[in-house]
């Protein structure tokens, strides 16, 4: 069911997240999950009630070993492996990349807490060191989804699908006994998975798979145009060819899709990165696909530069919230998506709701997944059952109140986001971010006039309030303070337009850890150091270009 594709830096905001391992913001939760052996840890999934994270020791772009957390028992070891690691729904199934002896890489499942080559297609051939990747499992476990490399260099999707029951027979025996011996038209098991290659429909272009819904009935990712831009694809109970969701047109209105990194269980939310529209002024955006919607850019951080970018690596299961991340670089910040709120900074929607401890040195990045209920009854009513304002929302007479809903305290509308962050000590880490009411300040739209007042509400009826003119946050957040800056670009007083802070930047980002925390010091030293180096060059440049021209004088 997912995928995280390579995640990217940070801007440090004034105050933000906490010392202590969980800290209570009214209804919303602060859970660190911790380092494993002093190492950074990088989490990618969550199972559905959100009390169990799968990933990997080492971080990003060092990841290996795989790791599971849970909210009892903490960190438990599961494997060897040379990559990220990607969990199933219920937490048991595993599948990574490993190295053989001779240095290649290859698609790996966990057997018995070892992990263990797949048997691989015939026609893969090595490309370097790599041979086979992984890149997500399905929810279930049996599917497996990455890329593969074959002839010379040629770099496909390929999946691995094992389909073994209990007794090692082909769980899709339709034979009487259950014995695939018994039985000619019954699928053979095979141990380990059978890998399917899918060659592009774009000749010599290359394609990925990134993930699986839960039974691998829908199989998403990207395919490579002719001219080397990635567009969002997916396969369809097992189709050769996957299909565009935004196929390129004549018409520059239309919008452009590229990758997809993510679905839900039942397949029909699909979200990704790089959707571009005349409406989004050349940045790219996060995109949603919902249903039988259209899809949909999700949306741009205030201050937004055409450096910076959208990635949505994590949809809830009703498809009415996403997450991943914005911005540019080492200054994106973990974002949260949907209908009702636009675009929200994670760091900043925590302060929003109150919680002023638990940010002191940490910075988060990307929302990795997302679980719990969040409505998939498909019931968007706040269905209130005690007495109501005209607004429909309680009145007790307290400044700050519950709405009274019979799913506001009810723990099954709890939502949980897992999300990778820089802590205090610079070392890479994830955080659960447990949501079972959030703060909105009520504007009573029959009296402006009135005092504001704090109601505590379920995620699901959030939307209503919103809609009706509440403020999502409490009203001492909604009424301005640091959550409500502009960008951290404005915080930090940096123009983005700046050649010098863009130099500074890319320096930064190549030299340092995806994940490295500057500090205004560092960045204020490294723009001074770039700018420094760029008017030198100036000046050396303008003295050669002096000296030629008086000898062109002279000939």
């Amino acid at each position: 069911m997912r995928r995280a594709s390579f995640v990217l830096g940070i801007v440090a905001l004034a105050a933000v997240l906490a010392t202590s391992a969980s800290a209570q913001g009214r209804g919303v939760e602060w859970i660190e999950l911790g380092l494993y052996d002093d190492i950074s840890t990088f989490m990618i999934d969550l199972t559905p009630d959100g009390s169990t994270a799968g990933g990997s020791q080492g971080g990003l772009g060092f990841a290996g070993n795989c790791l599971q957390w849970n909210e009892v028992t903490g960190y438990t070891f599961i494997a060897e492996s040379g990559s990220v690691c990607y969990m199933s729904a219920d937490g048991t199934q595993w599948a990574t990349r490993v190295y053989d002896d001779e240095g290649f890489e290859h698609m790996a499942r966990v057997v018995d807490g070892v992990s263990t080559i797949v048997n691989e297609h015939a026609d893969l051939a090595s490309c370097d060191s790599f041979l086979s990747g992984t890149f997500g499992i399905s929810g279930d476990g049996k599917t497996i989804v990455g890329l593969g490399w074959h002839g010379t260099c040629d770099a496909n999707a390929i999946t691995s699908i094992e389909d073994c029951d209990a007794d090692g027979e082909s769980s899709s025996d339709t034979s009487s006994d259950g014995d695939s011996d018994d039985d000619s038209s019954a699928a053979e098991c095979v141990p380990g998975g059978t890998m399917t290659l899918y060659e592009g429909w774009v000749p010599d272009r290359a394609n990925r798979m990134n993930a699986a819904n839960f039974d691998g009935s829908l199989l998403v990712g990207w395919q490579d145009t002719e001219f080397g831009s990635r567009l969002g694809a997916f396969w369809a109970n097992g189709a050769e060819i996957g299909e565009w969701y935004c196929p390129p047109t004549e018409n520059p209105d239309d919008p452009f899709c590229g990758e997809a990194l993510r679905t839900n269980s039942s397949g029909d939310a699909v979200v990704g990165t790089n959707y571009s529209s005349p409406d989004t002024f050349g940045i790219r955006e996060g995109w949603l696909k919902a249903g039988t919607d259209e899809i949909r850019g999700t949306g741009q951080l205030p201050g937004a530069f055409f450096l910076d970018s959208g990635v949505n690596v994590a949809v809830a299961e009703n498809g009415k919230t996403t997450g991943g991340r914005f911005g540019f670089g080492p200054f994106s910040s973990a974002v949260i998506w949907t209908e009702a709120t636009g675009i929200l900074n994670v760091n900043q929607f925590l302060v929003d709701q109150g919680l002023t401890q638990p940010f002191d040195g940490w910075f988060l990045v990307q929302v990795q997944d997302i679980s719990g209920n969040t409505d998939t009854d498909g019931d968007d009513a706040d269905s209130d059952s005690a007495s109501e304002d005209d607004d429909g929302s309680s009145d007790d007479g307290s400044s700050e109140e519950s709405d009274d809903d019979n799913d506001s305290d009810d723990t099954d509308d709890r939502m949980r986001l897992l999300v990778v962050g820089n802590a205090p000590d610079n070392s890479d880490q994830s955080v659960i971010i447990d949501i079972s009411t959030v703060s909105v300040c009520h504007v009573d739209p029959l009296d402006p006039m009135a005092e504001p007042r704090t109601l505590t509400v379920s995620w699901d009826a959030m939307p209503d309030h919103v809609g009706h003119g509440d403020f999502l946050g409490t009203c001492e957040a909604a009424g301005g303070g640091f959550s409500r800056a502009a960008s951290a670009s404005q915080h930090y007083g940096i123009d983005k337009t700046d050649k010098c802070f863009q130099d500074a930047v890319k320096r930064w980002t190549a030299n340092n850890s995806a994940f490295a925390l500057p500090s205004a010091e560092e960045i204020a030293q490294m723009k001074a150091a770039t700018c420094n180096e760029r008017v030198n060059d100036g000046q050396s440049r303008g003295k050669t270009q002096r000296l030629g021209s008086g000898r062109g004088g002279r000939r």
